[in-house]
């Protein structure tokens, strides 16, 4: 047996790791473990550029590599991946395509038989086993005590997560994903592109392109290409999460399932029954508020009895729950499309999303505490715009023209004050792929709001406003899936300010979507590994939305307003 093998070019040559995540904070403690010299960090998250990892700095972005000549330095993945490795076979590809080479690690505490092959830049974490005859191809990762038994074949980039057992002659598809405590049996071949969910024991063959989960597993789900339809072996069903008054929303999830081809349902969880999306949905259930101990749990039971596919959170307080949660989901094989948590919380809190755009030298107004403002308003003119630093939907949102209006609007709490922008405000809903690239932007003008809400409003072709949230999806740390971004622009003076960033689905997203920019399908495309067929400007330009009211009309006890010996007795759910 060994513990490591060596590579083609002299070894102990100074290291750069990419990524600034949790395996690379990982691989820090393997290197420290063997002796090995870290020169830095890079990271493509620019809210991670001088800080410290383990006592190593993350220097700046990847192109940072580029300084050093490929002979003089060896590079260390530190991308991990929690479903299908593509993004560190993108990493390791790119790199390697300009001759640079990855180093092969091995932590002391693994065993790796003498007669095992590793490829170039494979990783073999701590308490890990490489039984005789083993062959792993380039940029394998083998996690944390996983064990692959003799004569087992493992393809390029993939990752066999913590406490994975293969047994012998197990043949792995290149860029496959074996999830934490997976087990593979005797002889099977994955195909490429596998994903086996976590604690999953595999017993028959696998095609590529295949999610299996379960004991024994079955495949979930097939990817598809623009040609060819899903193959789907169960409903894909989704959660409209505190569903409220979005009923347009739901809908438009329903239409995106129908048009690609797929059955499921939709099912809306509220904290009360009088919701108009609640009782419009195939299936309903009271959920307690996010805040509550136990509602992890009651929502993770609530994802394996109806089997989501998907969750779709609609209001900000909610998204740093489920954003924190997301892996635990992801475990009970529901996927949750959001952004990370620093992305929320920078979006989420008005002081932070300035404090933000100003570091990254995005356009914005000038903004200030109110409590600053009114202890000195000398170099301010009237009026100012004044919102709740928190608040959301616009709620205690305003305009205010003297110093006695601004003492009443911010007397309720936390604000903040704004200079008012000129020109027209535009909604520009974004969306942003598992890779971080914004795919589509559809400016929205607001020609009217009600309640926070738009409802007129017309799509408008605005490369300048395009362009910058482009800018600006992409340097948020961690921005995924549907996002709205609010800029004003002055078309005299050419000026644009970024007012807010919302990492969720706008009220008046419907528009994007009548438009021919189907968000909502595209993120149950990505749910299901399935093609994302975004492009930046296949929407319609100048369609005008007027929206009106409608209504759903339910008996008392089923809004929850019966009496209380009648609302006791009323179901937790509707089907």
């Amino acid at each position: 047996m060994n513990n490591a093998q060596p590579n083609s070019a002299p070894l102990n040559l100074p290291l750069i790791v990419i990524g600034a995540g949790g395996h690379a904070r990982v691989l820090l403690d393997v290197l420290r473990s063997m002796g090995r010299e870290v020169l830095m960090l890079t990271d493509h998250d620019p809210a991670c550029h001088g800080k410290r990892i383990e006592g190593v700095l993350v220097q700046g972005g990847d192109e940072i590599v580029f300084k050093y000549a490929p002979d003089t330095v060896r590079l260390v993945n530190g991308i991990g991946s929690v479903a299908l490795p593509a993004t560190r076979q993108q990493v390791y590809e790119r790199f390697t395509g300009e001759g640079y080479q990855f180093e092969t690690l091995v932590h002391p505490s693994a065993t790796v038989a003498d007669s095992a092959q590793l490829g170039p830049g494979v990783q073999i974490m701590a308490s890990a086993t490489i039984q005789p005859g083993a062959r792993l191809g380039q940029n394998v990762l083998v996690n944390t005590a996983a064990s692959i038994d003799h004569d087992c074949v493992i393809g390029d980039h993939v990752h066999i997560a913590p406490g994975v057992t293969l047994s012998g002659n197990v043949t792995v598809g290149s860029t496959s994903h074996l999830g934490t405590g997976a087990t593979v049996v005797q002889g099977i071949c994955l195909g490429e592109r596998v994903l086996v969910g976590a604690g999953a024991v595999v017993v028959r063959q696998i095609e590529n392109d295949v999610t299996v989960m379960g004991v024994p597993a079955r495949p979930v789900k097939r990817a598809a290409t623009k040609s060819e339809p899903a193959k789907q072996t169960r409903p894909f069903n989704i959660m409209l999460s505190a569903a409220g008054r979005r009923v347009a929303l739901l809908n438009l999830l329903r239409q995106s399932v129908e048009a690609l081809g797929l059955t499921g349902h939709m099912l809306a969880t509220d904290i009360a029954r009088t919701s108009s999306a609640f009782q419009t949905a195939e299936f309903a259930r009271i959920v307690p508020h996010y805040t509550d101990p136990h509602c992890l749990e009651q929502m993770l039971a609530i994802c394996r009895e109806f089997e989501i596919g998907l969750i779709v959170p609609t209001i900000d307080p909610d998204l740093v729950f489920y954003s924190r949660h997301r892996p635990r989901f992801e475990q009970a094989g529901t996927q949750v499309m959001i952004s990370s948590p620093e992305a929320i919380r920078i979006c989420n809190d008005k002081q932070a999303t300035h404090d933000w755009l100003v570091k990254q030298d995005f356009p914005t107004m000038r903004q200030a505490d109110a409590a600053a403002i009114l202890n000195d308003h000398s170099d301010w003119r009237f009026p100012l715009f004044v919102k709740p630093r928190h608040g959301s939907s616009s709620q205690g949102a305003g305009l205010v023209r003297d110093l006695d209006e601004l003492r009443v609007a911010v007397a309720p709490g936390d604000y903040i004050v704004q200079e008012v922008a000129k020109g027209q405000e535009y909604t520009v809903d974004t969306y942003v792929d598992r890779q971080g690239r914004c795919r589509c932007t559809v400016p929205r003008l607001r020609l009217e709001t009600r309640a926070g809400e738009v409802s007129k409003g017309m799509t408008v072709r605005c490369e300048p406003v395009q362009a910058l949230t482009r800018r600006i999806a992409e340097a948020l740390p961690g921005a995924r899936g549907v996002l709205n971004v609010q800029i004003f622009h002055d078309q005299e003076t050419d000026t644009l300010r970024v007012c807010e960033i919302n990492p969720r689905y706008g009220g008046g997203y419907p528009l994007a979507h009548q438009a021919g920019a189907p968000m909502a399908q595209w993120m149950i495309q990505e749910a299901l590994d399935l093609p994302v067929d975004a492009e930046e400007n296949q929407w319609t330009d100048g369609l005008v939305m007027l929206r009106y009211d409608a209504a759903v009309f339910v008996s008392k006890a089923e809004a929850g307003l019966a009496s209380s010996h009648e609302q006791a007795s009323a179901p937790a759910v509707r089907s």
